[in-house]
């Protein structure tokens, strides 16, 4: 305002442009708020500005605004005289409309580019606008709030409940910023100061602290019922679902109990059901550890005798034991062993072999040995699984005397043993191994004509000379051997192939 060139002394008192100066101030008064009304007043003069119009002196502090602690002399001799800005407290003024308003005058003096003003503007506020906004403070709370100028007088307040006596209102604007404790009217009090940067003013908040700690403890009761809830509610809908999860556990234990052996008498001395069931299931996986090998081998050598199962259930039981039947190329080898004379613990010999050939690996010819037990305590079956070519080029027939020869070596190398090897035929199917595991038997049958350490390969059998007519040597020796391991296919196939030829 002190620069606006609408509103300086030959603007506001010229007949024409004196409008325009009543419009700017009008525009002031309607950028805040909290303004009652807002006057311009040029020094020494009998005449004051306002956002409605020209108005004498005499007639706006006699009938205008009639204040009853700032006298009409007191308010012209202020605005003429300030000389730095002054807020005076709030009072009772009497308008023309027969109104009683509580309002707070701020006095400012305009200084532009020189030390003396030329005027002064006064701002009207009233005060409930200001005690308005501390009302959010209190919310619920009984309580008092002041707004304390840099003096300490009392610029406004606000009463909830019974008001602080003016006496012991000076100590107060006193405090220092934050949270004290008092005791004012004779009742202990929870007082907030919070100090203004800007025009030093002092904003005071006291609330009786029985009152703030009984909001506290009904927080404090209310954290409590709702703890005291919580807990009943979650003790019950735990209760409802351990005994819905339950149900399966008593379920399995039934069970368990059922299918248990006479170990069962020490388990149900667990102090829990769980615990029970815990030392059941590691009983069991230690059985299963030790039933493994030798379900394994039965898998094995139900492969050999009767061919593979059905393919879903052959690959289900060929991953559960950790076989691969890898390969493009697949034979069986039928290997007996004896003994060196004089040989002393010849058991431990054939225990360990059988141990180191369950499954070995010969990466120089792609080759995978799995070895299985056979009823016949001195022979093994050994089933190959040959990937591809080898980097050698060695041809089929060669690649498989190298790994035999590989075989025996690992035999020769860890026992006393002389191993005689018998060698079924080359199949590119797991399926027709049951094929190779009887020619392999029928080669390791010649084993005691070729004498010990011998290798014999089914292939080779037929260019022996005949000793029964019209009936080939090798689909004899076939037919024996599946009779002799109860394999009814292979069996059947040989009686066809042998009535074949004599037709």
């Amino acid at each position: 305002m002190a620069y606006d060139e609408r509103l300086t002394p030959y603007m506001v008192s010229h007949p024409y442009y004196s409008r325009d100066a009543i419009l700017t101030l009008e525009k002031y008064k309607a950028n805040s708020s909290i303004l009652e009304e807002i006057f311009l007043y040029f020094r020494k003069d009998n005449v004051i500005y306002s956002s409605r119009g020209l108005t004498n002196l005499d007639v706006l502090f006699d009938q205008s605004y009639s204040f009853k602690d700032w006298s009409k002399e007191e308010i012209i001799d202020d605005l003429n005289n300030v000389a730095y800005p002054v807020v005076r407290p709030a009072g009772s003024v009497n308008t023309n409309v027969h109104l009683e308003k509580s309002l707070l005058a701020y006095l400012v003096p305009i200084m532009p580019n020189h030390s003396y003003p030329h005027g002064t503007v006064l701002y009207l506020m009233e005060e409930s606008r200001l005690t308005g906004l501390m009302d959010s403070i209190l919310n619920d709370f009984k309580g008092n709030s002041y707004i304390f100028d840099q003096d300490g007088r009392v610029l406004a307040r606000n009463n909830h409940g019974a008001p602080i006596p003016t006496e012991e209102l000076h100590v107060l604007p006193e405090l220092s910023p934050g949270t004290h404790s008092l005791k004012l009217n004779n009742q202990s009090h929870s007082v907030v100061a919070v100090k203004s940067s800007f025009n030093d003013w002092t904003y005071v908040t006291a609330i009786p602290s029985d009152q703030f700690f009984s909001h506290v403890f009904h927080i404090q009761t209310f954290f409590l019922l709702a703890f005291a809830i919580v807990v009943l509610v979650g003790t019950f809908a735990a209760v409802i679902l351990a005994k819905r999860q339950y149900h399966p556990i008593h379920d399995l234990l039934e069970f368990a109990k059922l299918k248990a052996d006479s170990t069962a008498p020490a388990l149900t001395k667990s102090p829990n059901e769980l615990d029970w069931i815990r030392q059941m299931l590691h009983n069991y996986s230690t059985r299963v550890d030790l039933q493994e090998p030798y379900a394994r081998n039965q898998f094995l050598l139900m492969l050999l005798t009767h061919g593979l199962p059905e393919e879903q259930q052959a690959g289900q039981l060929l991953k559960m034991f950790g076989v691969q039947l890898v390969g493009d190329r697949y034979f069986v080898i039928s290997m007996a062993w004896d003994e060196y004379p004089g040989l002393s613990e010849p058991f431990q010999d054939r225990q360990k072999i059988i141990h180191l050939l369950t499954e070995v690996s010969i990466p120089e010819y792609k080759t995978l040995v799995y070895g299985v037990e056979l009823p016949q305590s001195d022979q093994i079956a050994l089933i190959i699984c040959m990937a591809g070519t080898t980097d050698h080029g060695h041809s089929p027939n060669r690649r498989i005397e190298r790994i035999v020869e590989a075989l025996r070596a690992i035999v020769m190398e860890n026992s006393h043993l002389i191993p005689s090897f018998g060698i079924g035929k080359c199949y590119s199917s797991p399926g027709m191994l049951n094929q190779s595991y009887i020619e392999a038997s029928s080669a390791l049958e010649y084993r005691m004509a070729s004498g010990k350490g011998s290798t014999t390969y089914f292939e080779k059998l037929s260019d022996t000379p005949h000793s029964t007519y019209w009936i080939p040597k090798d689909a004899l020796l076939k037919l024996v051997q599946s009779l002799r391991h109860g394999n009814e296919t292979v069996a059947i196939q040989m009686i066809r192939t042998i009535f074949a030829n004599i037709k």
